[in-house]
């Protein structure tokens, strides 16, 4: 082979690999180039993605959130409703037990009164109460005496009394002593109540039929709307004030200087003015010393 043939086929060689690098450097640079905006719009495009999925990550939370505050809104005001109406059931069973209740204190405040009426005797309107063996005594000591029955008339006009009284008569008798049988049933036969007892005998010719007990007790026993004693022993006074305590009008009739100062206390009808003729009927009489 030809030396020059040779050596122009190395040049040209050279020179086409020359060729062809260069061509492969220009196009990798523009490979380069073009990648280069394709990566900063690749980049751009990303983070707008990123702000989306953001905002709707926002507007989802807040969906979210309004409609947990819904949720949670309607649920306490279901519960709320369900509270007001299990207050007013509760409110409409207390009506109903209180109602309840209220029928069954009346029924039984009336089956009260009713037993208290059996119980309890009616209050009549007016008791006389006499001490016979006191006024006995102060009559006599004037040489004067008393008719019961017409003492007590008198008495009731006087005072204004025009109910009719249950009359009680006290005194002591000597069981040898007929007229003081016959006083008690003449006494009873005028409606008295009369209660005797013997008298006992003393050694220094004293006696006493020891009644006052007995009118006490009878006095505070027996119902009444006002009573009247006829007597000016002191014994009697705490019994008058009990009465007066319970609302019972009590008065007093007795001779003024023998009664005791504190019967006064009450209205007093001095029996003076009435005194009449001695009696044939000598009852006992106790002596009280008014203080």
């Amino acid at each position: 082979m030809n030396p020059t043939k040779i050596n122009q086929s190395h040049h040209l060689w050279a020179w086409g690999g020359s060729l062809g690098g260069l061509l492969v450097a220009i196009a990798m640079r523009q490979v380069v180039l073009g990648l280069v905006p394709m990566g900063v719009m690749l980049s751009l495009w990303q983070r707008q993605q990123i702000q989306t999925l953001q905002q709707r990550q926002h507007y989802y939370y807040g969906q979210l959130q309004q409609q947990l505050q819904t949720l949670s809104l309607d649920y306490y005001q279901s519960l709320l409703h369900q509270l007001q109406d299990r207050q007013q059931s509760l409110q409409g069973d207390l009506d109903q037990h209180q109602q309840q209740t209220r029928q069954q204190f009346d029924q039984l405040s009336q089956a009260l009164d009713k037993l208290s009426q059996t119980l309890t005797p009616r209050r009549q309107p007016l008791g006389i109460f006499i001490d016979a063996a006191n006024i006995n005594h102060s009559a006599r000591v004037r040489n004067g005496g008393f008719d019961y029955p017409q003492l007590i008339q008198q008495l009731l006009g006087h005072l204004q009394l025009v109910d009719s009284p249950q009359i009680f008569f006290y005194s002591g008798y000597r069981r040898d002593c007929i007229s003081h049988g016959r006083l008690k049933r003449d006494l009873e036969r005028a409606g008295f109540t009369v209660c005797m007892q013997p008298v006992t005998q003393f050694s220094d010719g004293s006696s006493k039929a020891n009644l006052d007990g007995q009118m006490i007790v009878d006095m505070l026993e027996k119902p009444y709307d006002r009573v009247l004693l006829l007597s000016g022993d002191g014994d009697f006074l705490p019994a008058l004030q009990a009465l007066q305590g319970r609302g019972v009008q009590v008065q007093v009739a007795a001779f003024d200087q023998d009664t005791h100062r504190g019967l006064k206390a009450f209205p007093f009808t001095d029996l003076t003015p009435w005194l009449g003729e001695k009696s044939d009927v000598d009852l006992p009489g106790k002596r009280i010393r008014p203080l």
